[in-house]
């Protein structure tokens, strides 16, 4: 398991299995498609397959006083999560 924070304060754990799931493979494959549509389904499929419960818990972080939830600020949670991830299996962390 890896567990860090964002610098937002965002504190995640991620099982370190799902980094090598072939479902992850494929979402983070179709994520470098030339389709607009496509990189964002896969984008949101990497959050739910990487985060599992804790997706709500990143989009309740994320969210505004006024119920919206930008989708920048989800995509800079998922770099500082990924960062995390590469630094602590580097032996940073």
């Amino acid at each position: 398991m890896i567990a860090g924070k964002t610098p937002s304060g965002f504190a995640f754990e991620v099982d370190e299995k799902k980094l090598n799931d072939w479902e992850m493979v494929e979402a983070i494959a179709d994520s470098q498609s030339e389709e607009d549509t496509d990189r964002l389904r896969a984008t949101v499929r990497i959050a739910r397959l990487l985060l599992g419960e804790d997706y709500k818990k990143l989009k309740k972080h994320c969210r505004q006083p006024d119920g919206s939830i930008p989708s920048d600020k989800i995509g800079e949670e998922l770099q500082a999560i990924f960062e995390a991830i590469k630094d602590a299996k580097a032996g940073k962390n």
